[in-house]
């Protein structure tokens, strides 16, 4: 054959192939579909579906679009407006001639998230995030703003409730059980980060019952690497069941996948007293921990001493008891007990379950008010001296300079320690480094082992002695 013949040929089938091939695609197609017509909906093996053709069904959406749709509702941005004093600025006054110094207000906005608590308007959030505001609005997912009031706000958890009135149809969360959570359990947040309200994230649980060592209420969180940024304060944490299991509070400023958020059962226990009560006075028991079990005992905190005419000491608990649960809460060391003991205010019945002699005891204990502890008296039998609360009025002129607490010194005994080093009237500010808060808080620490550093008023000097 000529190869003019041949070259003809290859360029013939050349051009019916680019003809053919939107035919043959089509065939293709309809080959795994099994046919367009079809409702099998399955590709054949070996073959990737293309892209949806215009008027094709959309795929069903993932369990995370469904949760949001479902959810975004529940959650809102929150706004306050804090009302400061400005800089001092001197100024001449026309009308009288002389100088003045005006001092101006100034405004500062700031933004986070929140949660729909009920139907009837209750709201949640962060206490930082409405801490010092004048004005708090609450915006809906619809774009509506509503001014909202504080009903009351808990600094130690670091949670608020407001209220907002006349918005209907509102969606409230489910609170899940943030006991049942598990370290790698799947989560995911909604709120207001920047100002971009209603962003979705997602994570994991990545630690719980995360101990930061700042807070002396409830240290508590469980840790996610969920991304948490500033304005998603206050906003929720859910689990893949739509269930909020913690409320996001804080982030690890220098790290990154570092957050943490309040658990859904210590909401609920906060929630419920702020709602009557509009704050959250936790009661004392009046016992103090040790750190060595006795031997043979595997589980629970000793207690070393109890304090007279406390709830402890009403309820029946002995120095040489070990705690062994709190409130239904195992509890293994001194820390695990003040978390317990931190979500109980003043006159809650608190069940006790302590060791005794190798014997089991169930005890009731109904929690104290600390204001009144810290009007007591106290002795320190170490030392050799007698304490008393500073008067109200010592109080306030301690305040204008900068200072609080303190304790007065009211009598020094022959003998002791503490005889010609402190004097009745002194006021003692410090011990070693922590502050005087109560009578019997300095007392404690007057009792311990060894020589301790006061830092005290005496008139109007500071003095420092050790006893």
């Amino acid at each position: 054959m000529p190869r003019h013949w041949v070259f003809l040929i290859g360029v013939l089938c050349f051009v019916a192939g680019i003809w053919a091939s939107p035919w043959m695609y089509r065939l293709a197609l309809d080959g795994a579909d099994g046919g367009r017509g079809s409702d099998s909906g399955s590709a054949g093996p070996g073959l990737i579906r293309p892209a949806a053709l215009p008027g094709d069904p959309l795929p069903p959406p993932a369990p995370l679009t469904d949760l949001y749709r479902r959810l975004k509702p529940s959650v809102v941005n929150i706004a306050t407006v804090q009302v400061f004093r400005g800089r001092p600025r001197r100024s001449w006054n026309p009308f009288t001639g002389r100088p003045q110094v005006d001092v101006p207000e100034e405004t500062r906005e700031s933004r986070g998230s929140g949660l729909l608590l009920d139907a009837g308007g209750s709201v949640l959030t962060n206490h930082h995030v409405t801490d010092h505001a004048a004005r708090v609005f609450v915006q809906l997912a619809d774009g509506s703003q509503h001014p909202a009031t504080v009903v009351g706000a808990d600094e130690e958890t670091d949670i608020a409730l407001l209220r907002i009135e006349g918005a209907a149809g509102l969606q409230p969360v489910v609170l899940g059980d943030s006991d049942r959570v598990q370290v790698g359990d799947q989560v995911f947040a909604i709120g207001n980060p920047f100002g971009l309200g209603h962003s979705l994230t997602t994570g994991i649980v990545s630690y719980k019952g995360r101990a930061l060592g700042f807070r002396q209420g409830p240290d508590d969180f469980i840790q996610t690497d969920t991304a948490i940024n500033p304005g998603n304060s206050g906003g929720p944490l859910f689990n893949m069941a739509g269930e909020v299991i913690g409320m996001n509070t804080l982030v690890q400023a220098n790290g990154q996948g570092l957050a943490f958020s309040i658990p859904s059962n210590v909401i609920a226990r906060i929630v419920e007293v702020l709602e009557k009560h509009g704050r959250f006075s936790r009661g004392y028991l009046g016992v103090t921990f040790g750190l060595t079990r006795p031997p043979g005992v595997p589980a629970g905190v000793p207690i070393t001493d109890v304090l007279d005419d406390s709830p402890a000491a009403r309820a029946g608990i002995r120095p040489g008891d070990v705690l062994l649960r709190l409130g239904g809460t195992a509890v293994n060391d001194a820390d695990a007990a003040a978390r317990a003991l931190g979500l109980y205010a003043v006159g809650a019945p608190v069940e006790i379950e302590l060791l005794r002699d190798g014997k089991g005891h169930v005890l009731i204990a109904s929690l104290g008010d600390p204001e009144e502890l810290a009007r007591r008296p106290a002795v320190s039998e170490a030392v050799g001296i007698r304490l008393e609360p500073t008067p109200d009025d010592l109080q306030d002129s301690l305040a204008r300079i900068g200072l609080g607490g303190g304790v007065v010194v009211t009598e020094v005994g022959r003998g002791g320690r503490a005889e010609g080093r402190l004097q009745a009237g002194d006021v003692i500010l410090r011990v070693g480094d922590a502050d005087a808060t109560t009578p019997a808080a300095v007392a404690q620490m007057l009792d311990l082992p060894g020589r301790h550093a006061v830092t005290l008023l005496r008139g109007r000097t500071f003095i420092q002695q050790f006893v």
